[in-house]
């Protein structure tokens, strides 16, 4: 019934997220550069870093690429720090404008890890920051997050925290949409908070039925 309803949403909800962002309208075409140039860091990162049933999916790096070129954010919020700080820090190396990208994490270990794979792809590793640093200071708004933080009850508290970190209009991207229980939670939380949200099967689908949503506050 989930999984049915889903695809459902997901089939929708791509032509009301191409209707609102007709830029989105020619996603294929953006995706195929954006995965060729992605392809050889995410193998490389599956087999030597992580995981690729752990990592963040190909399919949401591709569409977080895109999102980053067709939007040109200023500031980017990484929470959940790993392939996803490559893809945000490779995309800001070649941006005409540069945006400034943070990347935090609720491991410092991981948080370690991922500043020495930034380093060996000659990436910057600045604002590589643990989540109670983070919580600690006023570090304004941002255009677009990624929320990828650690376990999903960690995921679902902070949320609400999150979103406000969005300015208006920002995106935010909510990864792990395919588990019922949280997807239902955010959809509940956005829903009472009168948020426009966009389930992203369409787009973010990988082989192991991951897919994301997309909020724009």
């Amino acid at each position: 019934m989930f999984l049915a309803l889903e695809t459902r949403r997901g089939r929708v909800d791509s032509r009301r997220l191409q209707k609102r962002f007709p830029k989105l309208r020619g996603y294929h075409k953006l995706a195929t550069g954006s995965r060729r140039n992605l392809l050889p860091y995410y193998e490389e990162y599956v087999s030597e870093v992580s995981k690729n049933d752990m990592a963040i999916s190909l399919e949401l790096s591709v569409f977080l690429t895109v999102i980053c070129d067709v939007f040109e954010p200023k500031r980017i919020l990484d929470l959940g720090s790993g392939f996803s700080s490559l893809v945000f820090r490779l995309y800001a190396s070649n941006a005409a404008t540069k945006p400034e990208v943070w990347s935090i994490d609720d491991s410092p270990k991981w948080l370690e890890e991922t500043h020495d794979y930034l380093a060996t792809n000659n990436l910057s590793t600045e604002n590589l920051v643990s989540w109670s640093s983070f919580t600690e200071e006023e570090q304004g708004t941002f255009d677009l997050i990624s929320h990828d933080l650690g376990g999903m009850d960690l995921r679902a508290r902070a949320l609400e925290e999150v979103i406000s970190l969005s300015r208006p209009g920002g995106k935010i991207i909510l990864d792990d949409a395919h588990i019922e229980d949280y997807n239902s939670y955010a959809r509940r939380f956005l829903k009472k908070s009168k948020l426009d949200y966009y389930s992203l099967k369409h787009f973010t689908e990988d082989k192991f039925g991951r897919y994301c949503i997309l909020v724009v506050p």
